[in-house]
């Protein structure tokens, strides 16, 4: 069973596509404007978490410098 999944919506069909990987992949996902993009990352953290980095990145040499929005994890920590 793979530890990450993505799914895609849209398109003149309006399907849906999922694509899986396993853990210890650099899968990752990006969406991207003409002003810039985000690119989500999940990874599994050394103690064995799921987290997820989302970056605000170029795109097509627009939309300024790499930054981190959130680093963390998946879920929401009690606390």
């Amino acid at each position: 069973m793979s530890r990450f999944y993505m799914t895609m919506n849209g398109g003149k069909s309006n399907s849906q596509d999922v694509t899986r990987r396993v853990q210890g992949s650099s899968a990752h996902v990006t969406l991207a404007s003409w002003s810039g993009a985000v690119r989500v990352e999940p990874y599994v953290s050394e103690d064995g978490r799921d987290f997820v980095r989302v970056l605000r990145t170029p795109w097509k040499g627009e939309g300024g410098p790499l930054e981190v929005l959130y680093d963390g994890p998946f879920a929401r920590e009690e606390g």
